[in-house]
């Protein structure tokens, strides 16, 4: 999803997230990959963040009574295109967090933040193509809302490179 056009994503992220829960369908987590062109309306784009992560039940820290940890059922990779130094205090603030975060539990984060260079290739192929819902017999689906002509081409292309690993799919709101 491209800027605050990421609401439009939040009913399918609502849907994926209680139907996995429920058992109704197997999923791998959803990975929700977040292009934020502009920080100025920040208090939106955390209100988005709490409303995906508050969908998920799941904890990715050991349980007590030596069970394995739940693994989250939402994962957020954000990028966004501004110079650190220009951010609100706040979105600084939330920014040092999640790198602490990764530094800590490389690779176990609910969210990593991105600044410019979204790696994403490396995202795609790392949850569609090396590592799908494991036991599932369907290809993993792209979904694709709200995204910038530019993330569009980006999408169709790698799609079309690995369509035997991956489906893509177009939300009906498109900028």
């Amino acid at each position: 999803a491209t800027g605050l056009g990421v609401v439009a994503v939040a009913p399918y992220l609502q849907g994926l997230v209680h139907a996995t829960r429920a058992h109704e369908i197997r999923s791998a987590p959803v990975h929700l990959i977040w292009h934020i062109p502009s920080w100025k309306q920040a208090h939106a784009v955390f209100d988005i963040i709490d409303f995906a992560l508050a969908l998920d039940e799941g904890d990715d820290t050991e349980e007590g009574g030596g069970k394995p940890p739940q693994i989250s059922g939402i994962k957020i990779s954000m990028c966004y295109e501004e110079e650190k130094s220009s951010l609100p205090p706040k979105v600084q603030l939330f920014i040092r967090e999640m790198e602490k975060k990764e530094s800590e539990k490389p690779g176990r984060t609910r969210i990593k933040v991105y600044n410019r260079d979204l790696p994403l290739e490396t995202l795609l192929i790392n949850d569609a193509v090396i590592s799908p819902a494991q036991g599932d017999s369907e290809k993993p689906t792209m979904i694709a809302a709200s995204v910038s002509k530019d993330m569009r081409n980006k999408l169709v292309k790698f799609a079309g490179e690995h369509s035997s690993a991956v489906d893509l799919v177009f939300t009906d709101y498109q900028p």
